[in-house]
């Protein structure tokens, strides 16, 4: 998933994250951030005029009915230490 890299600094390694895939109507699947790439490229849709990195997530519980590229809304736990 792409992170702005105005918001980057809050995303941790280990962190819990929510996800919520456009389509399905089962409740929201549970994450965690495994990476975050020292790459930057233009953000994801309709930011890409500004910088962002891909954070990978590890998705926790029952994954079938995903297919790839299925896009998702991404909400990260701040208060994760």
């Amino acid at each position: 998933v792409g992170v702005l890299n105005s918001n980057i600094n809050k995303v941790k390694i280990g962190m819990p994250a929510t996800l919520r895939f456009q389509g399905m109507r089962k409740k929201p699947l549970r994450g965690r951030v495994i990476g975050i790439s020292d790459k930057q490229e233009p953000g994801p849709w309709p930011n890409t005029d500004v910088m962002a990195r891909n954070v990978l997530l590890a998705i926790e519980g029952d994954t079938s009915g995903l297919i790839p590229r299925l896009p998702c809304e991404v909400e990260f736990n701040s208060r994760h230490k």
